[in-house]
């Protein structure tokens, strides 16, 4: 809703504040814009909602002045947290740029279902396996599977302990 919600500012001539629901990425840029969606709503006097904001909008002839008196009196306010929301959602979009191929990072994943799926087999298809088809096909030792799990705990969560420990 805050997505249909910033062109409709941005077209009463509050750009900042649409920018801001546009941006919208969780964080800083939501806290932005739950602000901007309390502003407009205590000046319209509806509840703090996208939907109760632009619906009262939609239905003010004076939407314009009210919503760019908001933008005006708070205009540091609201550009400081748009350069913030902005930066955040930079910062977010290079992260996935640098994360590479499936090769470089997809392995960790794929070892923990791997391990999810063999506690699953041995606990609970296995037996149900051997149960209907009369077949007698030996489980994973447990003692292994356990050793293998405690493994692969150890280099996974206690390599990203001692990463946040130690730093990078």
């Amino acid at each position: 809703m805050l997505s249909s919600l910033a062109p409709v500012l941005v077209s009463l001539g509050a750009p900042i504040l649409g920018s801001i629901l546009r941006t919208n990425v969780g964080g800083v840029a939501g806290e932005a814009s739950a602000l901007v969606i309390e502003a407009l709503a205590k000046s319209f006097g509806v509840q703090p909602t996208p939907e109760a904001v632009k619906t009262a909008i939609e239905a003010d002839p004076k939407a314009a002045t009210k919503v760019q008196a908001i933008e005006r009196e708070r205009s540091a306010e609201w550009v400081a947290y748009l350069t913030m929301a902005t930066a955040q959602r930079d910062h977010l979009l290079d992260r996935e740029d640098k994360r590479g191929s499936v090769f470089s990072w997809g392995w960790r994943p794929a070892m923990s279902w791997m391990l999810l799926f063999l506690w699953c087999w041995n606990g609970v298809i296995l037996p149900v396996v051997n149960a209907t088809a009369g077949t007698s096909i030996a489980p994973i030792p447990w003692e292994h599977l356990l050793g293998f799990a405690g493994l692969w705990l150890a280099i996974y969560g206690g390599g990203h302990t001692i990463k946040s420990v130690l730093g990078r």
